[in-house]
């Protein structure tokens, strides 16, 4: 991933109707008191994997507070920030750039750097997930642009200093990658989360736009929430012989449940996922959510909420009088924010940026799909040329195969892994290089 082009910018323009609740109040905090935004463009190598011609040079606004000018020898946390459906980076960080300025002058809340990736791709939202359809935007988002920020901003380049947030889309965004990636992200809160619990959001609650994507013959035109039910498909299900979409769609035009899809959906379901990332969930130092009593994500939020609490996994779930748009820059300003101004790490003046950058780099990701049958795919990402070996062993230790071992250039790399000489079952996947260990579960299920 490469740096193409970087720009300071104000105010980006409002980006839909639903946006006008984040209006300007009041005039400018004192120069000396007022952050700025910075906006990058972001070469991506995961996301020029896609098939639909969607640009991998991303734009990303940076939010810096006044304070990044006013104490150069300091470092700071960071909140990602990930819009929802038909957003792009610029839904949140311009139209709210005067409201946060004000916020980091409340007394004892600590300045925090806020990253906002633009996610809006060909059907208008990826889902923040790995496809081959789509591209690789969890790994755009996990790997690149967190090594692009740490590399190029003074941050504290530590899981407990990294947050990640969004609103319905973004906030599905955040809840999945947070659970996946504790070693990344030490705190998320999701904001009207979509999608958090698929049995009844799209088999209960958006059943009717469901059939309604399944029937349509042209993405253009139809209601944004048949919209969201394609490219969710897309992103969850990608399979290019499909059409006039690529991707499948998990029931009949008649709502008859197809199981052998809806298991590939499944994989990615937030809710489906509590079960086997609980361990990851427990390392997190903060998890929250809310959703609004108006919202027709209400009942799923719930239900998330419940799981988690039935899991005894450390949580706060908050419901509040609004839907799911009219109070986002209330709950961003006056919960979300302080939620991590906090839960994360505070500013330090640690300036060792050489030493920081190459402690958090190496990773390994979850394979995907999670539980497979019988093959799969295991990613991981290096800052650096290394010597690597990746190999799978079950649960005696036993080694049953080995995956990879060579020299590779630094850079994100992935290896298909065909098991259909295993029995199901657990079984552990380990990466190696120049000193990073680090292993993962897999299931292979038959």
């Amino acid at each position: 991933m490469k740096k193409v082009s970087e720009k300071s910018t104000g105010f980006l323009g409002i980006f839909s109707v639903t946006l006008i609740i984040f209006t300007i109040l009041g005039s400018q905090s004192a120069l000396s008191q007022t952050g700025r935004v910075v906006t990058e463009t972001v070469y991506s190598d995961s996301i020029a994997k896609n098939l639909l011609g969607d640009d991998p040079n991303r734009e990303v606004s940076v939010y810096l507070p006044a304070a990044y000018d006013q104490y150069p020898d300091s470092l700071f946390p960071v909140i990602y920030l990930l819009h929802g459906y038909l957003g792009t980076n610029a839904s949140f960080l311009s139209l709210m750039k005067g409201q946060i300025d004000n916020f980091f002058l409340r007394p004892g809340v600590q300045p925090m750097i806020i990253v906002a990736p633009n996610a809006y791709n060909t059907y208008q939202g990826s889902w923040y997930t790995n496809s081959y359809v789509t591209g690789d935007w969890e790994d755009f988002i996990v790997l690149e642009l967190v090594n692009f920020i740490d590399s190029n901003y003074r941050t504290i380049a530590t899981v407990n200093s990294r947050g990640i947030a969004g609103h319905s889309m973004g906030g599905y965004g955040a809840l999945t990658l947070g659970m996946k990636h504790p070693d990344i992200y030490g705190a998320v809160y999701g904001l009207s989360s979509a999608l958090v619990a698929f049995d009844e959001v799209l088999l209960d609650t958006y059943v009717s736009y469901l059939v309604q994507a399944l029937n349509a013959t042209s993405f253009n035109n139809l209601y944004w929430r048949v919209q969201v039910m394609i490219a969710a498909g897309v992103a969850f299900a990608p399979d290019t012989s499909s059409s006039p979409f690529p991707c499948q769609f998990p029931i009949t035009a008649d709502t008859v449940l197809i199981d052998s899809i809806w298991q590939k959906w499944l994989v990615h379901d937030p809710y489906t996922m509590i079960d086997t990332l609980k361990s990851n969930l427990l390392q997190l130092t903060g998890l929250k959510f809310d959703c609004g009593t108006l919202d027709d994500l209400l009942n799923s939020n719930r239900i998330f909420a419940q799981k988690l609490t039935n899991e005894s996994i450390p949580h706060s779930y908050v419901e509040y009088n609004g839907d799911h748009s009219n109070k986002i820059a209330e709950r961003i300003l006056d919960h979300m924010l302080p939620f991590f101004s906090d839960t994360l790490a505070t500013v330090t003046t640690d300036l060792r940026r050489a030493d920081r950058i190459l402690q958090r780099n190496f990773s390994l990701e979850q394979n995907y799909p999670n539980p497979f049958n019988p093959t799969t795919t295991v990613a991981f990402y290096l800052p650096e040329k290394s010597e690597v070996s990746l190999k799978v062993f079950n649960l005696l230790g036993e080694e049953v195969s080995t995956l990879l071992s060579a020299s590779l250039l630094s850079g994100s790399h992935s290896v298909d892994w065909d098991a259909g000489n295993l029995a199901s079952g657990v079984y552990l996947y380990r990466l190696e290089a120049d000193g990073f260990v680090q292993t993962r579960k897999m299931i292979l299920m038959r």
